[in-house]
């Protein structure tokens, strides 16, 4: 990886040159943007689809309907779909964000036209099994009292809430209440008019090949339109914004979190994408000027939340001392995980390893006292737990390895 020099640019950027995409029309009017680039057989194809969080009215409709996505279709259940996709090497992923829904297939290009059929049937006609949106739920219960008792998640549910007015979809605060109310009735309603060819478009980048279009049209674009287009709700604030100082007392918290924003420009504004670029430039990636400083220039290494959350093709972590404290979700979905040093670690947060595939095989240093809420959950191929001799006292709570062989 190449990183740029952010605390003493010295680098031209003013010649960088984006490839373009080719736009094709399936035969159903579905846009599909074509981006040639890399060089591995490899292709991913993502999906958006209009209408996101601001069109919730319930608050986790949206995002409990992508996760449930995977778990089965009119045609197959969600372990055949699995099953699947894991003998062909594909990795399928669906995220919700404030305007629009994204799902991911990443594809060997010799195998697309073997695992294209589930990517297409799980958005046209998902089954939503009952069973599985309970257990979601009772996830989401259970995630939601952990958030709890995060500074980082205390302060955006605050700021979120003044911001944009407790009316608002992005103002309101999720409770357990909420998270029971959502039945199926109420999926099946928002796929219905949000998931149809007139608000989707699709990407595919890599070495796209025509057969590979030719793939996508027979597939997406054989869906059946009918539907009316729809424009995601404005997320903008529902009350006057003004200037203000908010404190929450977190008894015992050993963090702190500062959260800080003004009114800018909307989405519409011409502005916008190079202000999303100053953003990501400024503080908003790993590798930004903020994080430079911070990291580099004055050496210091805390890690956050959720900080390497989902990132599915992260192989190794090196790092340049030991931390104490691995945060919750730190490495939540790094499923190609496969090593991790324990060495000086005191504590390991709540799901700090979940769903990380990866894993055969975990030693437990003696330094590790205490070992948080499903922090292994979900590492279906974790064989082996090894705890040296010397660790005198761990404290394991409930559920720290559910789901682990």
């Amino acid at each position: 990886m190449n990183v740029v020099d952010n605390i003493n640019p010295t680098n031209d950027h003013k010649n960088i040159t984006l490839p373009r995409p080719r736009i094709f029309t399936l035969r159903n009017g579905i846009p599909l943007h074509i981006i040639n680039a890399g060089s591995q057989e490899v292709t991913k194809i993502e999906i958006l689809v209009e209408g996101g969080s601001c069109d919730d009215i319930k608050g986790m409709t949206a995002s409990m309907m992508a996760s449930l996505l995977r778990e089965g279709s009119k045609k197959y259940d969600g372990e055949t779909i699995a099953e699947n996709l894991d003998f062909f090497g594909a990795w399928l992923n669906a995220d919700t964000m404030s305007h629009c829904t994204s799902i991911s297939l990443f594809s060997i290009n010799k195998y697309l036209k073997n695992v294209i059929e589930y990517l297409t049937d799980i958005i046209a006609s998902p089954s939503f099994p009952t069973d599985k949106l309970e257990i979601l739920k009772t996830r989401a219960i259970t995630n939601l009292q952990t958030n709890n008792e995060k500074v980082s998640y205390l302060a955006s549910k605050e700021f979120q809430k003044r911001y944009y007015g407790e009316k608002h979809p992005l103002g309101k605060n999720v409770d357990t209440e909420m998270i029971n109310s959502i039945n199926r009735e109420d999926l099946l309603d928002f796929h219905k008019k949000w998931y149809i060819p007139e608000n989707m478009k699709i990407i595919i980048s890599g070495i796209v090949t025509d057969e590979a279009i030719k793939i996508i049209d027979n597939y997406f674009g054989n869906i059946q339109c009918g539907g009316k287009a729809l424009t995601s709700t404005s997320d903008h604030p529902q009350q006057n914004v003004y200037s203000d100082t908010i404190l929450i007392d977190k008894p015992n918290a050993v963090q702190s979190a500062i959260k800080i924003g003004i009114p800018t420009i909307q989405r519409s504004h011409p502005d916008y994408i190079p202000l999303r670029i100053l953003i990501s430039a400024l503080g908003g990636y790993f590798g930004s000027r903020l994080m430079q400083n911070i990291r580099e220039k004055k050496g210091y290494t805390s890690y956050w939340d959720g900080a390497f959350k989902n990132c599915a093709k992260l192989l190794a972590i090196n790092l340049p001392k030991p931390i104490e404290n691995i945060p919750s979700e730190c490495f939540y979905g790094c499923s190609s995980l496969s090593n991790f040093s324990f060495e000086g670690v005191i504590s390991i947060g709540d799901s700090s390893f979940f769903d990380c595939d990866g894993f055969s095989k975990v030693s437990i240093t003696p330094s590790v006292q205490k070992i948080g809420a499903e922090a292994f959950r979900a590492c279906s191929n974790l064989k082996e737990l090894v705890i040296e001799d010397s660790n005198s006292y761990i404290e394991f709570p409930c559920g720290s390895y559910d789901g682990a062989t």
